[in-house]
């Protein structure tokens, strides 16, 4: 199979690193464009399928990846090309699922190849839903050539093309933080599901965005944080601010538990994830949490693996570890309590 996988430029050794590591047939193709943003979109193969490369993408996991898609059929730019998109997709695509049209190029074509293309299946009786869409029609176009895809949204690993995620800043709060982004796409990636949870501890909360994002949940929580978060945030009958640092929060032992836990402190990787296991005693059985490694310059993959491991070793079960579009020299690591304290 070929398939077509997204990632930042940065990192772009990585990831060919990673996919190597994990899949003995994986081959390397070729750098199909790199975008503004700074990400690589890449042209690779492998002889698992693309629900076979996702699992094992999430299981491993594989970390530098952010997006990727199947490669069903290669079309040259021509003049009846979004009649004969149509037509491929009008058979791999199946009736009773919602459908999305994503569409990135290095420039040879624009939104409205996109436009043309949803309306036409639509008009074949697919029902289109570009939001929240069940599976999606993918189309990496580079120079005169355009590869083409249909597959279900949790195999390209983000409902969002590229992987790169759009939220809106609106919110009765006001925009906080780029951190609220962060947090968001992570609990959309790594589907965790915050209804039903009641209290959350947020490790270095300032200026404040994660524990927004809590909060807008429903979610009671306390912020922790030597520097003020936004005085609006402080405000939300639902936000418990604590000037103080983590260390000496766990030391002051208040007795209470969560069943949400993030830390995104600009702490060494290895003291951070130190701090998060200690903190596993005060989580209740089947908590989730979210934290970020920050990846100093000179960083080794070794250190990734020792630190995913420490978390293992430490009590918990990662749900999954990715670089996310959100996140900049950083890694997005999720993990629940799944034993009792």
């Amino acid at each position: 199979m070929e398939f077509i996988f997204t990632c930042s430029e940065a990192h772009f050794k990585l990831i060919a690193y990673e996919f190597e590591l994990y899949d003995d047939s994986f081959k390397f193709k070729k750098v199909l464009f790199t975008g503004n943003d700074g990400s690589f979109t890449a042209l690779a193969e492998s002889a698992l399928t693309v629900a076979e490369l996702a699992h094992l993408i999430k299981v491993s996991p594989i970390i530098f990846v952010r997006h990727i898609h199947a490669v069903d059929e290669v079309f040259e730019v021509v003049d009846n090309f979004c009649d004969l998109v149509c037509v491929a997709a009008e058979k791999r695509l199946e009736r009773f699922l919602s459908f999305g049209v994503q569409l990135r190029t290095d420039g040879k074509l624009g939104g409205a190849a996109a436009k043309e293309i949803s309306q036409k299946l639509t008009n074949l009786g697919f029902e289109q839903d570009m939001k929240n869409c069940q599976q999606v029609v993918s189309l990496t176009v580079s120079g005169n050539k355009v590869f083409f895809g249909v597959g279900k949204v949790s195999d390209n690993l983000s409902k969002w093309k590229g992987g790169m995620p759009f939220y809106s800043t609106g919110s009765e709060f006001g925009f906080v933080s780029r951190a609220e982004y962060k947090l968001k796409e992570a609990l959309e990636c790594f589907d965790i599901d915050l209804s039903g949870r009641k209290d959350a501890i947020d490790l270095g909360a300032a200026p404040g965005g994660w524990t927004k994002v809590l909060a807008e949940a429903g979610i009671n929580t306390i912020a922790v944080d030597p520097h003020l978060i936004d005085k609006d945030i402080m405000k939300n009958p639902l936000v418990n601010y604590r000037r103080t640092t983590a260390e000496q929060y766990l030391a002051d032992d208040d007795g209470k538990s969560f069943d949400v836990i993030t830390n995104d402190m600009k702490m060494d990787t290895t003291d951070s994830v130190a701090l998060t296991v200690v903190y596993r005693r005060r989580l209740t059985s089947g908590a989730v949490g979210v934290m970020t490694l920050k990846l100093a310059d000179g960083f080794s993959y070794k250190e990734i693996q020792k630190a995913i491991g420490n978390l293992t070793d430490g009590g918990y079960k990662i749900l999954g570890a990715r670089q996310l579009y959100h996140n900049r020299s950083e890694i997005t690591i999720a993990f629940s309590s799944k034993n009792e304290k």
